[in-house]
């Protein structure tokens, strides 16, 4: 149903929201798949479009080339790789590492120079590539590019390696740690750092997140300390809003019950999840039912953002508020142009006829943000039109649907019949 904006005032029906069991995609949140390219072994990874998928993890392992930098024909060869995944129109996130079998210390290069020189040549080439990188994960070092079990792990080479990424990215990707406390240890209490957050690859698998947080049973002491599961929650929320927050769940001992999952990827603020991993987990998600739904669809329909338009108010003679709320697990990360079109008497949307002024990019999860827009004087007197939105992507223009709109590029949320 519409809201009808008449003489009066307004008078707001309820709308009709599609089923949650019926998924719909959207870029910049959601499963993803992982892919994984050894640098230098010549047989490149095909990247292949999932359907309702608009992610992929892909994993680059450079330790053929621990112990000299990266020549051209490897800089080249991760130039390809990055170009044939924004070619599939699919968002990256990025891990650059020396290990994928969990021998972080074997295979990382001897010295931290050679480390230090490989994030340079890394971080420049994905420069170029940063309007299609949804998030880089972790500093290349540690098993399987987790930040742990390194000799690279104290402050001073954390903050070593994260202040070259950042000048070589110039800020414009975002990057994410495998712990808060990895954050903690290269910022102090008072300081900010910019464009950070955090992955989980142990996502309910124990209630520490199989170690990433301490035991609810410790106590909070210092800055640098791992804190409980609580208070990292509290502490991560910030950054979390900033910065796409994701990774891999686990099955856990017992398996948590629907609403807890659904309470604690909540909480977490979860935007992304691997789709293949783990199989027991997701099998146990697709025969469970939750709003009827399988609970595996519910979090697929909830990762990141999920938008739904409120109330439409008039604002003045010449203009109009439109509510818009978020009811994703995450933030909306993404800068997006919304434009308002008109259709008379029929279902097509002929002609913009105004722009929804301001962006709401930072919405957090159930935080109802309210646009206005003018555009009055551009529509004929005396007809009956319908208004709709469709609401772009600013750096590729790929469509944002709400909730309520399914799979049709135009939103229809406001019939204006009278005039002042």
């Amino acid at each position: 149903m519409l809201s009808f904006i008449e003489y009066f005032g307004i008078q707001t029906k309820a709308q009709k929201n599609i089923m949650a069991a019926d998924p719909f995609e959207n870029p910049g949140r959601g499963w993803y798949h992982i892919y994984t390219q050894c640098l230098g072994s010549q047989k490149p990874v095909v990247p292949r479009k999932i359907p309702g998928e608009t992610l992929a993890l892909l994993r680059v392992d450079i330790s053929a080339y621990r112990d000299r930098d990266l020549d051209e024909s490897a800089c080249n060869e991760l130039r390809d790789l990055f170009e044939r995944f924004v070619q599939a129109d699919l968002d990256l996130i990025i891990r650059i590492c020396y290990d994928t079998e969990g021998k972080g210390m074997v295979k990382e290069p001897s010295l931290f120079s050679q480390v230090k020189n490989h994030m340079i040549a890394a971080a420049r080439i994905a420069a170029a590539f940063h309007e299609h990188i949804f998030v880089w994960q972790g500093l290349l070092v540690g098993n399987w590019g987790e930040m742990h079990g390194s000799r690279y792990l104290s402050s001073d080479c954390m903050e070593i390696l994260t202040n070259l990424f950042q000048k070589e990215t110039g800020g414009k990707i975002r990057l994410a740690f495998r712990k808060p406390v990895h954050l903690r240890q290269i910022a102090n209490e008072n300081e900010t750092i910019q464009n950070i957050g955090f992955f989980n690859d142990g996502i309910l698998g124990t209630p520490t997140h199989m170690g990433t947080f301490a035991p609810e049973s410790e106590s909070r002491v210092n800055w640098t300390d791992m804190w409980p599961t609580a208070d990292e929650i509290r502490f991560m929320k910030p950054y979390t809003e900033v910065v796409p927050y994701g990774g891999e769940a686990l099955m856990a001992p017992a398996p948590v019950n629907p609403r807890e999952t659904i309470e604690i990827l909540r909480g977490l603020g979860v935007s992304y999840l691997n789709s293949a991993h783990e199989a027991s987990l997701l099998e146990y998600w697709q025969n469970v039912n939750v709003d009827g739904c399988s609970l595996y669809d519910h979090i697929g329909n909830h990762m990141g953002y999920r938008l739904r338009t409120g109330k439409v108010s008039r604002a003045s003679r010449e203009s109009l508020t439109l509510e818009i709320i978020n009811e994703g697990f995450g933030g909306f990360y993404e800068d997006v142009e919304m434009k308002i079109f008109a259709s008379y008497n029929t279902r097509t949307y002929a002609g913009q006829v105004g722009e929804v002024q301001g962006q709401i990019r930072g919405a957090a999860s159930l935080y109802p943000v309210i646009m206005e827009s003018s555009f009055f004087r551009s529509l004929p007197k005396g007809v009956p039109v319908t208004l709709a939105l469709r609401m772009n992507r600013k750096s590729d223009q790929r469509v944002i649907r709400f909730a309520q709109q399914g799979n049709d590029e135009y939103y229809p949320f406001a019939t204006i019949q009278k005039w002042l």
